[in-house]
């Protein structure tokens, strides 16, 4: 089977076989006569003086709304020894030109700016066209020589894509356990690429960036992993193709589901040298599961389950008190979510044995 090689490739294939000492019979000069054209044509050395006799072009355009590009379109120059265009743009209509492109050929008729070059910009410090920046083009065409003709077209103004819209219908969806989700509708713009997602803890603090979503339809984000009772503010901004971002919304807050409430009044019933009976008051949450008692000695860390008890039962006898100890009872209520109160804790002293 033949191999086969674009230009460049054939010429360096065929170099190489003759430094080896192949047998194939080569032309050496042949490929690298090939080699220097598979590089192109040697560039024009453009220059103003002097300037070549040549009629302005006509019929410029310019397309507004692009994202961050310009796209431009002119008649060919039929009359003259046209060897192509050069492409120049301004900040103003009457601004200082600076040349931004250039084309080699009398029908090389179009151009897009894209912002790439050292001319400046209408953003301080951008290195892009930006967004919504608004610029003036004016198009020269030059000779086979290189000699740049003094006449231009007309100039023409062209504006770049607004920055992305601030998405709309923002919302949270919170009170839930450590969790916050948001949802907004999506920008109708179809140059958006996504969004980001800023959080803050207090409604005119500092917004830290803390989501990127990727995809214009991606408008729900949860922001998961939070301790119960956590308050935060947030707000979205869209993110276009190239890197743009919009105006965030306006922040808006959301709340994660607290734990329940401490049980109230817990308190000792009775006690002897062999039970403790304990009770508290009944919680008020109306998705509560429970409630749990717990009991160490005063002196030790060690820590036993006595009783789990569902949310209708308020008190509890433990009749493995061990006696003549100092005790320490902990309650906790819990709910369907897996959320625990804060303890209340009381200490009993409970009697020695009776000798026998």
């Amino acid at each position: 089977m033949q191999p086969r090689f674009g230009a460049v490739g054939a010429a360096a294939f065929a170099l190489a076989l003759a430094v080896c000492g192949c047998g194939t019979t080569l032309d050496v000069e042949g490929a690298r006569r090939a080699l220097r054209g598979a590089q192109g044509p040697r560039p024009i050395l453009l220059r103003e003086e002097p300037a070549a006799a040549l009629a302005a072009p006509e019929g410029l355009r310019a397309v507004t709304g692009e994202l961050r590009s310009v796209p431009l379109k002119w008649d060919p120059l039929l009359a003259g020894d046209v060897g192509g265009y050069v492409i120049e743009r301004a900040l103003r209509e009457k601004g200082d030109f600076q040349r931004v492109g250039s084309v080699y050929d009398r029908f090389a008729t179009s151009y897009v700016d894209r912002g790439s070059d050292l001319a400046p910009k209408a953003l301080p410090g951008s290195t892009d066209l930006g967004d919504g920046a608004t610029y003036s083009y004016r198009v020269r065409a030059f000779d086979a020589q290189g000699y740049i003709a003094g006449t231009s077209t007309e100039v023409v103004t062209a504006t770049t894509a607004p920055p992305p819209e601030r998405p709309e219908g923002l919302r949270t969806y919170d009170h839930q356990p450590g969790k916050i989700a948001l949802t907004w509708r999506p920008v109708s713009d179809p140059t958006i690429a996504g969004y980001v997602v800023y959080r803050s803890p207090s409604l005119r603090g500092h917004y830290d960036p803390i989501a990127r979503l990727d995809g214009r339809y991606a408008t729900t984000w949860v922001d998961a992993g939070l301790a119960p009772l956590r308050v935060f503010y947030y707000r979205v901004a869209a993110v276009n193709a190239a890197g743009g971002e919009g105006v965030p919304t306006r922040a808006l807050r959301g709340v994660t589901k607290p734990e329940p409430l401490p049980p109230a009044s817990l308190r000792v019933v009775s006690q002897s040298s062999g039970e403790v009976e304990l009770a508290w008051d009944p919680n008020l949450e109306p998705n509560l599961a429970g409630y749990r008692v717990l009991r160490r000695r005063a002196d030790e860390g060690e820590e036993v389950l006595v009783a789990e008890l569902a949310p209708d039962r308020t008190s509890v006898a433990d009749g493995l008190a061990p006696a003549g100890a100092r005790l320490v009872y902990r309650v906790v209520a819990y709910d369907r979510d897996g959320l625990v109160s804060a303890p209340v804790e009381v200490e009993v002293a409970t009697p020695a044995p009776p000798e026998s």
